[in-house]
Parts: structure tokens; sequence; C-alpha cells
């Protein structure tokens, strides 16, 4: 899987190049300590960087619920659904429950509806400490187009129309001050829709999302937005090791051939 989403970002570095413009919330650096102290952590925290001393991404905690406008699975171990919550809801609790015992890194991508988020973060529980949000623009979409018509593969990889930058305003809730009783949930989630809107709202009016320094962003960085180009950290290698692995196999393939061949004759 790893070799194939490796294959996939090389896709759009060579044939669709595109940089992700990353704006953080001030949710994403401020966290408050159980005697009600406010803490803010530097933003540079919150950044990978290579040898150039280039930002590469961000560093996010190992267990994290992501929610996003926008349709998106998890690359690794996701949960096969019917989309009917009482047909899925014990393949989701039993799933959700194995890895909040095993403690191994999760990504929970869900796009943010009531019944299935609620009953996520319920299993989940103390598991999973933040909920991020992610609101995604395309840039050259008017409100009354629908990106995928937009910017369709076809488009992308065969007509050059590919947008040149993808916004995404990152923000983050506590999971444990998120609401348990369901009417509350309900309507926790209502609220961050229309917030949402709001953001997509002056992302359709002004091309990027508040808190968007323009002048700065086009530099790679300003205060807390950050340009970060859709590439493989070595493009070579990345893309390399793979075949160089499989040629191990290359003399146990030979043998087999030829003691098949011995066989059959």
């Amino acid at each position: 899987m790893r070799m194939w989403s490796q294959n996939l970002v090389a896709l759009v570095q060579f044939f669709a190049s595109s940089n992700l413009v990353l704006t953080l919330d001030e949710s994403c650096s401020t966290a408050v300590r159980p005697d009600g102290v406010k803490i803010v952590a530097d933003v540079e925290e919150l950044l990978t960087r290579n040898e150039m001393g280039e930002i590469s991404g961000l560093s996010f905690p190992d267990r994290i619920i992501v929610t996003a406008n926008h349709q998106g699975m998890q690359f690794f171990d996701f949960i096969f659904l019917k989309r009917k919550l009482a047909l899925d809801k014990e393949n989701i609790v039993s799933n959700l429950t194995r890895t909040k015992k095993s403690g191994n890194p999760l990504w929970l991508v869900l796009f943010p509806e009531g019944t299935g988020l609620h009953l996520c973060t319920l299993t989940l529980d103390d598991s999973v400490e933040w909920l991020y949000d992610f609101t995604i623009g395309y840039p050259g979409v008017r409100t009354d187009e629908n990106p995928e018509d937009v910017y369709n593969i076809s488009k992308i990889f065969f007509l050059g129309q590919n947008p040149k930058q993808i916004h995404i305003h990152i923000r983050r809730f506590k999971v444990s001050d998120i609401p348990k009783d369901a009417e509350e949930f309900s309507q926790w989630v209502h609220q961050r829709w229309i917030e949402k809107d709001l953001l997509m709202t002056q992302f359709y009016k002004d091309g990027r999302f508040a808190g968007q320094d323009y002048e700065q962003t086009e530099k790679m960085n300003s205060a807390r937005t950050f340009e970060i180009p859709i590439k493989l950290k070595n493009s070579v290698i990345d893309l390399a090791q793979p075949y160089v692995f499989l040629l191990s196999y290359i003399p146990l393939v030979k043998m087999a051939k030829s003691v098949l061949c011995r066989f059959i004759a």
C-alpha cells in the first residue's frame, strides 16, 4: 500500500504538479491544562522539515480522528461499511475497540455527519485526544460547481487542467470536550458545519482561507500558513526501492523455472 501511495504522489508530482497551502487555526497550537491554564505552543513544533530546512509536512499525533468536507478513506485497515448504521454499528465498534486496545497509530478519516461520528468518538473515548477538522478548497471552482466535475481525472492528467494549489484549513477539538449526549452532539456537529460554510464562503470570495497572508504564503510560510509542494522526499530512491527489493527474488524465480522445466521434461 505504501508503494501505491508513493506512485500516486509521483503521478501528481510529474504530471499535475500542485502545492498544498495549509492554514493552521489557533486551536492547533493551543491547549488548556486540567488546572485551566492556557498553553500556546510554538507553531514550529507542528512542522517537519527536511535536511535543507524546507517544510515537508505537519507533525500530527499518532492517533487522531480526522473530519473533512471531502470524501476520503484510510490507506491501511479501513473499515468496510454498508452505509447503514444499523448494519454497520457492530463492525465499527468491533474494529475501533480493537484499535483502542492495541494502541497502534490511527488516522480515522470521516465525513462529519452525526450518528457515525458520534459512535466513533464514544467508542474510541480517551484513547484519542484530538479531533482534527479539515476544510478543503480548490481555486477556480465557483460556488455552484462541484470540484470533482471541474477537476476530474481526464482534465487533470490529459488536458493539464489541474489546481495549482489545494487549500486546507485545519483546526482541532479535544475529544473529551465533545458532547456525549446524542442531541447535544448533533447541535455541536451542526455548528461546525455552519463554521465550515462561512470558511468556504470566504474562500470562494477571496481565493484563500481566513488568516492567510497571500504575500507571505508565496514565500512558503507566514505566521500560520504554509505552502508545501506535493512531491516525494527523494523521487529516485522512493520509486526504485520496491523494485530493487524484488531483484533479490530473480535467482529464486530462475531456479524455480529451471526445476519446473526439468520436471515437465
